[in-house]
């Protein structure tokens, strides 16, 4: 399973369609900063959307941002898995870090 991400959480609103070889609209997805968090296609800090998509067809991405930042952005296409193991070390790196702070507060 593939991913469209976008790293800036910071976007007001974001449409993104997926399109097939018949430029049939298959997928849309509207969200931003401006939405509930909950309203998200995937439940993570960025915007993260799924890709519809089978191996054998071609697939065309629209993306229209919307709002009042500075419009140079990362975007990539990132797997699951990879996903996943970013997540994880993320996760074990803040644990660290609070772990030290807490530390360095109990002594001090």
């Amino acid at each position: 399973e593939w991913f469209v991400q976008i790293h800036n959480p910071n976007i007001d609103t974001i449409e993104i369609f997926f399109l097939n070889e018949k430029n049939e609209i298959i997928q849309q997805y509207q969200t931003g900063d401006k939405f509930p968090f909950y309203q998200r296609p995937v439940t993570y800090y960025k915007f993260l959307f799924p890709i519809p998509f089978e191996k054998a067809e071609s697939l065309k991405i629209y993306i229209c941002l919307k709002g009042n930042y500075i419009k140079n952005h990362n975007l990539d296409l990132a797997e699951k898995k990879t996903l996943l193991n970013i997540g994880q070390t993320t996760l074990s790196f803040f644990i660290f870090l609070k772990a030290i702070l807490f530390t360095l507060l109990i002594y001090n």
